[in-house]
């Protein structure tokens, strides 16, 4: 999200009134809407009422509504909320970007990795979703072969990392045991687990998300020549 979108709802509303501010604690019914997590949080405090913290969080969300379109304007991807029933349905109310699913991925995300949200959000049967993945699927066809393209998780892991990957397809259904080293730009691969190892196609899922790219957790199956993974590289 833009820089400008504050990361909680004590940052959104810091500027406030102090006498008339809403004391709040983090809860674990937290939501994630889109690519970014927000937590929802309990209210409590002398003079503010229901609707004071309704109108609190309204204001939060016009705040992330806006960072939207500022991140996606030019973009027609579908975007599929995820979090508490409650918090959805106000986020619904002042929502402007026209792509958001009906259906959504209910429940508490706090403890869910991104790639696991984003297994979730792909099992929703809608038209837009396989249309996303089946462009995906063209566009790395498109560079297939080439060296803005791989198969390698040697390769990937360490692009991911360092911002490379755009595109990301992960298979869902298998793993890749070992460890990354990012000061030393290394990597170690091992058959099976071993002590402080790390799935590395979770690694590569959540580093491409982290830095803007997008992944398509799927059956693998459904990954480009049956790989662990693939990757289309920014550059």
């Amino acid at each position: 999200m833009p820089e400008a979108v504050p990361k909680s709802l004590a940052e959104a509303l810091k500027y406030d009134d102090p006498d008339n501010q809403v004391r709040y604690h983090s809860s674990s019914s937290g939501a994630l809407i889109g690519k970014g997590g927000r937590q929802a949080v309990i209210f409590h405090g002398q003079g503010v009422g229901i609707d004071d913290a309704k109108d609190n969080i309204l204001r939060y969300f016009q705040q992330i509504d806006h960072g939207l379109h500022e991140l996606l304007h030019n973009e027609n991807a579908p975007l599929v909320l995820a979090g508490v029933d409650y918090l959805l349905s106000i986020y619904r109310k002042v929502n402007t970007y026209p792509h958001v699913l009906e259906q959504g991925v209910f429940g508490n995300p706090d403890k869910l990795k991104a790639e696991d949200m984003h297994r979730r959000a792909m099992t929703i049967e809608d038209p837009r979703l396989q249309k996303a993945w089946q462009d995906a699927a063209a566009y790395y066809r498109k560079y297939a072969g080439s060296e803005r393209t791989s198969l390698s998780v040697k390769e990937v892991v360490p692009a991911a990392f360092y911002g490379r990957v755009e595109l990301l397809f992960v298979a869902i259904d298998q793993e890749q045991w070992g460890v990354f080293d990012p000061t030393a730009n290394s990597i170690h691969i091992h058959k099976e687990a071993r002590f402080n190892d790390d799935d590395l196609l979770d690694i590569a899922a959540t580093q491409t998300l982290l830095h803007g790219g997008m992944v398509y957790a799927v059956e693998s199956g459904k990954v480009p020549d049956q790989a662990p993974l693939a990757a289309v590289f920014r550059y």
